[in-house]
C-alpha cells in the first residue's frame, strides 16, 4: 500500500464520519474537522487494515524526524499532533513512513 492509497482510504473514512463536510481532500485539516474520540478510533481502525502499526496507542507514537514538518509548516512530535494540526495527506504520509520503518505496510 502506498501513500496515495492510504490517503484515499482516509478520505473515504472521513467522508463517512463527516458526511456534512462539503469537500474532503488530502489537504483537509484534521483539526478543523472537529473529530471526537470515536471518530479518531474509526480512522485508526480503517488504517489498521493497511498499516497494522495503527493500534490504540498509535496517537502516542513519536513522528520520525524526517516527517515532522506538516503541510501547514507546523511541527508534529507525535501522531496526536498530526490529528490536531495536520492534514489527511500528512497523516497518510506519516502512517506509511512509520509502518515502513516497522515493516508493517501491507
Amino acid at each position: 500500500m502506498n501513500e496515495a492509497q492510504v490517503t484515499q482510504v482516509l478520505i473515504r473514512t472521513v467522508q463517512d464520519i463527516k458526511p456534512s463536510e462539503p469537500q474532503i481532500s488530502a489537504v483537509t485539516s484534521l483539526g478543523e474537522l472537529d473529530l471526537d474520540s470515536l471518530d479518531t478510533l474509526e480512522l485508526l481502525y480503517a488504517l489498521q487494515s493497511y498499516a497494522p502499526v495503527a493500534q490504540d496507542n498509535f496517537l502516542d507514537i513519536p513522528v520520525p524526524a524526517d516527517c515532522q514538518q506538516l503541510t501547514n509548516g507546523l511541527t508534529a512530535r507525535t501522531v496526536s499532533d498530526v490529528f490536531r494540526h495536520g492534514t489527511i495527506g500528512d497523516l497518510a504520509r506519516i502512517v506509511i513512513h512509520i509502518a515502513s520503518q516497522t515493516g508493517e505496510v501491507l
